[in-house]
């Protein structure tokens, strides 16, 4: 836990989060709260006791496009998992010490506005939507069910549904995913319309 303790700080988050990575990679074992789940976790978009550092979600966001933009399949991969997981509208975490040593961790990150939470969800989305256009095929699917496996909680923050909604119709002229689109617009007009 000291390792997710270290990424509550904004000083110490970037360091933590490539510390991570790195026992993520050399990992062999399946456990959520292993370094892979800890890992995608420091991304969410919890707030409050949820978020896992003081840092907002948008301002680690650079971190991620440049492991998207990576060599490394591990690091893409990742990352798309990380911002795929981010939008699961049902967070959790495992509280860690709020002290280390003596010294008390800083508050986490806390939306002033909604619009300021909205806006995070957006720039998730976008860079998602992003890795589609750049990565590899295999990698771009992954990167689009991302969106998509979160398209019924998406469609009701209203500044973003245009968005996702435009996603969804572009997503749905690649062959590879036109038959998950079709489903995850019925399953949302079933559960939505109601």
């Amino acid at each position: 836990h000291r390792l997710e303790q270290l990424a509550i700080p904004a000083e110490t988050f970037f360091e933590a989060a490539q510390c991570l990575l790195f026992l993520a990679e050399a990992e062999n074992e399946s456990w959520s709260n292993n370094s892979t789940g800890i890992f995608i976790s420091l991304f969410n978009l919890g707030y409050g006791p949820i978020a896992a550092s003081e840092l907002s979600p948008v301002e680690k966001l650079d971190y991620l496009r440049k492991l998207l933009r990576s060599e490394v399949s591990f690091h893409r991969e990742i990352a798309t998992q990380a911002l795929s997981k981010s939008l699961d509208p049902f967070m959790s975490r495992i509280e860690v010490d709020e002290v280390i040593g003596l010294r008390r961790l800083p508050a986490r990150w806390k939306p002033v506005t909604y619009e300021e939470l909205y806006d995070a969800y957006a720039a998730h989305v976008r860079l998602l939507e992003e890795a589609v256009d750049f990565l590899p095929a295999g990698e771009a699917s992954d990167a689009a069910k991302g969106i998509l496996s979160h398209f019924r909680s998406l469609i009701l923050i209203a500044p973003i549904a245009k968005t996702v909604l435009a996603f969804v119709r572009r997503a749905a002229a690649m062959p590879e995913l036109r038959e998950e689109c079709i489903e995850t617009v019925v399953a949302a007009l079933h559960y939505e319309g109601k």
